[in-house]
């Protein structure tokens, strides 16, 4: 997940209404809430979507990225687990 630096100039685009677009919007995955359709790459024809992270940070990444079940946390999960086995 690439962390965005500046949330508010983030351009929140249309939905696609095709039959088979995968509308991830309002749902949640660990802890990354999907805020909204950042649009699709032609290249490889990556989706894009706005996260928000339960930590305050916001972030985008791919469907594949977000529904294959690696993707839970900005990184903020990984930081507190180190945090808690060092004490």
């Amino acid at each position: 997940m690439k962390i965005l630096k500046n949330a508010e100039q983030i351009e929140i685009k249309r939905k696609p209404t095709n039959w088979n677009f995968k509308d991830l919007e309002g749902r949640r995955f660990g802890r990354l809430y999907v805020a909204g359709y950042l649009g699709k790459r032609f290249m490889n024809s990556n989706t894009f979507w706005l996260l928000h992270c339960d930590c305050g940070n916001f972030g985008r990444a791919t469907t594949q990225q977000i529904t294959s079940g690696k993707l839970t946390s900005c990184g903020c999960a990984k930081e507190s687990v180190n945090t808690a086995a060092r004490n």
